[in-house]
């Protein structure tokens, strides 16, 4: 415990290197690669296609990252996971992140390792009004995507459930794969 206090400063600097790479706008991608680790995988994208991905966020340009909370240490990876509010250049929030794991490398160097999900999975409420405005409808969708089926064979399927799903969930099972 006694490194800890610095270990939680050492693991804010790394978002703070992160939001500094899109300061003057979008860097390319290998500027972001230094920051996370070999293993990094977030919502089913390596870290190839994550610094590819969000290299081209315009929403990260002049943002920072904050709110940056601990909920939980894995000292047998020499991780951390975190939550943080991703926040645009004039300070507005746009989205929470649960759950991101920051991990200690060789020479003690904090690093982004993503949220080790083989799939992207969300849900997502809605809110919409159709016709002359009249009939509105509320729900939510559950986006499923699996990117890259090389690290998802041993997925059998998902299913979700909860209040306002059907008893027996919403399922989604990968297609056959050869």
């Amino acid at each position: 415990m006694a490194s800890a206090g610095d270990d939680i400063s050492q693991v804010r600097k790394v978002f703070a290197d992160f939001s500094s790479r899109f300061a003057d706008g979008s860097p390319v991608p290998a500027a972001l690669r230094p920051l996370l680790t070999e293993d990094f995988l977030f919502q089913d994208m390596d870290a190839a296609a994550f610094s590819a991905e969000v290299a081209s966020d315009p929403n990260l340009v002049g943002g920072s990252f904050t709110d940056i909370t601990p909920v939980g240490f894995e000292p047998a990876k020499s991780s951390v996971r975190v939550d943080f509010t991703h926040r645009d250049k004039n300070g507005v929030a746009f989205s929470r992140q649960q759950n991101v794991r920051v991990a200690k490398g060789a020479g003690g160097v904090w690093r982004l390792a993503g949220d080790a999900q083989a799939m992207e999975i969300g849900i997502h409420p809605l809110a919409r009004t159709w016709g002359s405005g009249t009939c509105a409808g509320t729900g939510f969708d559950v986006i499923i995507k699996d990117h890259d089926v090389g690290n998802s064979s041993a997925v059998a399927g998902v299913v979700v459930t909860g209040p306002g799903v059907p008893p027996e969930g919403v399922k989604y099972v990968p297609a056959v794969r050869d």
